[in-house]
């Protein structure tokens, strides 16, 4: 007996054999030894179909949907159990002639997706696709992917064999792209008498996918597999789940330069000022190397329904010298934005010395800015330092800020953190990705990591329990308002936070003295915004999210410093609310406030050691008391307007 595996995979391929005959398609592997491959399932059932229907139906409440590529049709008669008006379509004449037999034949289309769907725009609210995409040629993808995109109201859903999945006879164990006509190479038989044709990897499908007016929802992904037992969805987890959302409606071509002069039209001004400090190098994001930082934000800065005129996004860069054409002409990866972009090179002290210099990041990137308004991306984490390079929005995420701010209020954002494609979780990969930033930051202080690395560890497993998503610590109390928003303390100031511009001026910035070390920068301001007299200004709104990508730690060679930290950041705040001090980097701290840090910085809880976690008698110590930045902020704005 000989292979029958063909050169092009057409709907004749899916026949009984395929789908129901209890021996399947033969295929020869590589020692020449022949074997068979099918579903092997006469009667179409799906064990499980009953609970995915219901989480579907729980996740995305659609009064319709239609199942691409559906096989013998066996979700569309479960939809239709849970009240959905559900139908489907596929190529295969066996298929549609001899369905799942609950499954009505008037649910059914005999249809190649190769060709125009029959079914009108915005159709159905739920669109899925179950191990179809991998069927599908590359020549063919846009095409198909479009018009699914087309006739989906809201919502798709897809189940892809991916690299170190699959569902033939054999893990997809590396990738591949088979084209039409081509002859199948032996050792591929085995994956491809299943009809996969494209076996890549998540990030191959999250491209294809890739739209304007669509985003990912990995969040939902998470939910999904929270609802369905994973003994029913083993070969799903296996291979690629993937959910998109519908955000806006993709403009037709007719009307491109239709919008184009309405964009145009309105009224002229920044004012949203965005601005991220970085030194961190593009391929920073854990499991998603192959993407830069700044795509993530980017891609959803051009999914704003903000009028793109109306806001500037800047990057205060401590690596701009190593990138200066990162956004050379306004492009980003050779795409024009059509938003305002300043790249910024950030000046400091301290980076010469291969020192923090955050707080030069923010005020560099301030001094920049046309808004009215001011939005920080930095991180939210008072237990790890990351700095704000590596962030999400929602399409209306500007829209939200800018109406609360319209009504007086200074809007502040929740996160939801991500390691690669999946939302992370508190599990053993999380402690041990913890332990190494800690261990990385330590570095800078060897004789306080240790013992800082366990006490920060206690913290986490108190405030996670096993396997629970890793959200910002200030969900609880806002989930808990029945308006779903509260004034927030201004103790709580920190990531991905907005202040006007002029109680930026007012304020003069970001206290620069929190350079050379790490953390509370950001608490500091909101201390200090508070007693300028900005109080009871700080919202925090459930829908207001974003999402964090673990990322690594910043370039080594900006950060070289190694050795102990020369005074703690939390007694210089401690100074400033003391001391009554709301305008920060005007005076040089006088001996007596030098003292007070000194002796702030040896107690609890700066110190776990009296001091000795500290350089306060070393040459550091008497460099930063020497290199003390005095500025006035507005005049440093005014140089730039």
């Amino acid at each position: 007996m000989v292979s029958k595996i063909p050169q092009e995979f057409t709907s004749e391929w899916y026949d009984r054999e395929y789908f129901a005959d209890l021996e399947g398609k033969a295929f020869k592997r590589p020692n020449g030894s022949i074997e068979h491959w099918g579903y092997k399932n006469p009667e179409g059932e799906f064990l499980g179909a009953k609970e995915i229907a219901e989480a579907w139906k729980t996740m995305f409440q659609p009064e319709s949907m239609l199942d691409v590529g559906a096989g013998r049709c066996t979700f569309i008669a479960y939809m239709r159990d849970v009240g959905i008006e559900a139908e489907g379509f596929d190529f295969s004449e066996f298929a549609i002639k001899h369905p799942y037999p609950r499954c009505k034949k008037e649910w059914l289309k005999l249809h190649d997706a190769t060709k125009p769907w029959p079914y009108k725009d915005n159709s159905f609210d739920l669109v899925t696709a179950l191990d179809f995409y991998e069927h599908i040629y590359t020549d063919d993808l846009s095409f198909i992917v479009n018009e699914m995109y087309r006739v989906a109201k809201k919502w798709v859903f897809l189940q892809i064999a991916t690299i170190g999945g699959g569902s033939g006879p054999g893990i997809h164990e590396k990738g591949y792209i088979l084209k039409k006509g081509e002859p199948i190479p032996i050792e591929l038989e085995g994956c491809a008498v299943a009809g996969h044709v494209t076996v890549q990897d998540a990030s191959f499908w999250y491209d294809k996918l890739d739209r304007e007016n669509w985003l990912p929802r990995r969040d939902m992904v998470q939910w999904f597999c929270s609802l369905v037992p994973n003994n029913i969805i083993k070969n799903w987890l296996a291979n690629t789940l993937i959910v998109m959302e519908k955000v806006a409606e993709a403009p037709a071509k007719k009307n491109v330069e239709v919008s184009s002069k309405k964009r145009k039209m309105e009224p002229e001004g920044v004012k949203i000022s965005i601005v991220m400090p970085t030194a961190r190098n593009e391929n920073a994001l854990f499991d998603l190397e192959h993407m830069s930082i700044f795509k993530p934000t980017i891609k959803s800065l051009k999914l704003q329904r903000f009028p793109h005129n109306q806001f500037e996004f800047i990057v205060a860069d401590a690596l701009k010298f190593k990138r200066p054409s990162l956004f050379e002409d306004n492009c980003f990866q050779n795409e024009k934005l059509d938003f305002k972009v300043k790249h910024v090179q950030v000046e400091s002290y301290w980076l010469t010395r291969g020192m923090w210099a955050i707080a030069a990041g923010f005020n560099q990137g301030i001094a920049h800015s046309s808004g009215e308004l001011v939005l920080r991306l930095d991180d939210c984490s008072s237990l790890m330092v990351f700095c704000g390079d590596c962030c999400k929005f929602d399409p209306e995420y500007l829209d939200k800020i800018w109406n609360w701010h319209k009504k007086g209020y200074w809007p502040m954002s929740l996160v939801v953190y991500y390691r690669g494609q999946r939302m992370a979780v508190y599990d053993e990969m999380y402690k041990k990705y913890c332990r190494e930033m800690f261990k990385d930051y330590g570095e800078q202080d060897v004789y306080a990591y240790k013992e800082d690395s366990e006490r920060k560890m206690k913290i986490l497993n108190k405030m996670y329990k096993d396997k629970q998503i890793l959200r910002d610590s200030r969900w609880e109390k806002v989930e808990q308002s029945p308006n779903g928003w509260i004034i927030a303390p201004h103790s709580w100031f920190y990531g991905y936070s907005c202040v006007p511009l002029k109680a930026l001026l007012e304020v003069n910035g970001f206290d620069e003295n929190f350079d050379s070390c790490k953390s509370l920068e950001d608490c500091d301001l909101g201390y200090r915004l508070a007693m300028a007299g900005y109080k009871k200004k700080f919202i925090l709104d459930k829908r207001l999210n974003v999402v964090e990508y673990h990322h690594k730690s910043c370039n080594p060679e900006v950060l070289s410093y190694r050795g102990k930290p020369c005074k703690c950041n939390y007694a210089l705040m401690q100074l400033s609310i003391t001391r009554r001090r709301y305008r920060a980097n005007t005076v040089k701290l006088t001996k007596e406030d030098l003292k007070f840090i000194r002796e702030e910085t040896c107690r609890y809880p700066c110190s776990h050691h009296h001091g000795e976690e500290y350089d306060l008698d070393g040459e550091l110590w008497h460099d930063w008391v020497q290199h003390q930045h005095t500025f006035d902020l507005k005049e440093e704005w005014e140089k730039n307007r």
